[in-house]
């Protein structure tokens, strides 16, 4: 039996539908075997800078951007009688006990003279020394100070405002760049990393050469890793950023160029729209197909913890109709319902807030009753 920790426990355990309702597989059975032996599933870990303590400690900086959710590799299983549907219950626990361990960790930056500080553990991947040569992606953990204008400007900025939840609010991943590895020796390695280089305080990093937007450096192995066991995105990253995580989590050697996108009703190739449009909803309702090597590799949400799309048409229903018969109510009902009708109308403007709030905390039970239309959001198996 895997041991967890408690926020990951209770993840997972709180997700137990009855056997009948739990066929949440996004393919045919047969397929993580057939296809491939893995899968990727994603998860929604527990956010230390989106508790209850951040909301209460000063001194922590609170998370205030779109929710973020974790991405794995594990073992596919289309068995029958498992916890969660398409993925080995082993291998899914294991992946998510890792990635509990490996978020990052805000600290300081939410009062006036306070800095920032990141604490991050390890993500790296057991394969890891196999998979880092020429052509690999890896990712370079910064220092959060490493340059003259980060250190200025968070500095003079905490002296005026909090500065803590920007680092983190809109950024899955902070203080860590994506490179490809050029040349590896036996303690570094030569990089390209796409960006604008502002480490010049880091020793760890060195500068060899640079152009407009984008540079080469001289990187020690001990600040990079070409095999995670977990990387964080949001719903809004686009399909270009998912197939450099989908390099970095693969354990065996993978290039971007052998991962590609399909279109699921067409079987076109997706080119130019990688870097436009977000496409993790559309991997999840598999209008999108993920293939490594040329071969289909699933794409799933065991835990369900991304809420339907068709939840949202909802969402929007109740907060229009809410607003609107607040304001009929206190256009026409006058004194003492005002009140009242004024409440409603708060409510209702927080709904969208709200709802995906509610979502998170359902039992697992009670959201696959929410799946059981097929373009719901989620796949299920025929039985």
């Amino acid at each position: 039996m895997v041991r967890m920790p408690a926020p990951a426990s209770r993840l997972l355990r709180a997700f137990r539908p009855p056997r009948l309702a739990r066929g949440l597989a996004f393919g045919r059975p047969g397929l993580g075997h057939g296809a491939s032996d893995r899968a990727f599933a994603m998860i929604r870990p527990y956010d230390y800078n989106d508790s209850l303590m951040s909301t209460l400690n000063p001194f922590i900086s609170q998370r205030r951007g779109p929710e973020r959710f974790t991405l794995l590799c594990v073992r596919a299983d289309s068995t029958k009688g498992t916890d969660f549907d398409g993925v080995n219950d082993a291998s899914f626990a294991r992946a998510a006990e890792l990635a509990e361990e490996g978020q990052t960790v805000l600290k300081g930056g939410s009062m006036f003279l306070s800095l920032p500080q990141i604490e991050s553990a390890s993500v790296r991947g057991p394969e890891d020394d196999v998979k880092l040569q020429p052509g690999a992606v890896v990712t370079i953990s910064l220092h959060l100070y490493g340059g003259y204008l980060q250190f200025g400007s968070i500095a003079s900025s905490a002296l005026l405002a909090p500065v803590g939840s920007d680092l983190i609010s809109y950024n899955p991943n902070p203080m860590q760049a994506i490179a490809t590895v050029e040349a590896v020796t036996q303690d570094t390695v030569n990089v390209l990393v796409p960006g604008v280089y502002m480490q010049e305080l880091n020793e760890r990093i060195r500068l060899t050469e640079q152009g407009e937007g984008w540079y080469r450096a001289n990187v020690d192995r001990e600040i990079m890793a070409a095999h995670v066991t977990s990387r964080n995105f949001l719903m809004a990253t686009d399909l270009a950023d998912i197939r450099n995580d989908v390099c970095l989590l693969w354990p065996e050697p993978l290039v971007p160029a052998d991962v590609t996108f399909v279109n699921a009703s067409t079987g076109a190739t997706l080119t130019e729209q990688l870097g436009k449009a977000a496409g993790v909803r559309r991997l999840i309702d598999e209008d999108v197909h993920l293939l490594v090597h040329g071969r289909r590799v699933q794409f799933l949400d065991p835990t369900l913890c991304v809420m339907p799309a068709v939840e949202n048409v909802k969402c929007m229903v109740v907060t229009f109709g809410g607003c609107f018969a607040s304001w009929l109510g206190f256009a026409n009902l006058g004194y003492p319902f005002d009140a009242l009708s004024l409440t409603g109308f708060v409510v209702s403007m927080s709904m969208p807030y709200l709802w995906n709030r509610i979502w998170r905390y359902l039992p697992g039970a009670t959201k696959s009753k929410f799946v059981a239309d097929p373009r719901a959001g989620a796949k299920r198996v025929e039985t």
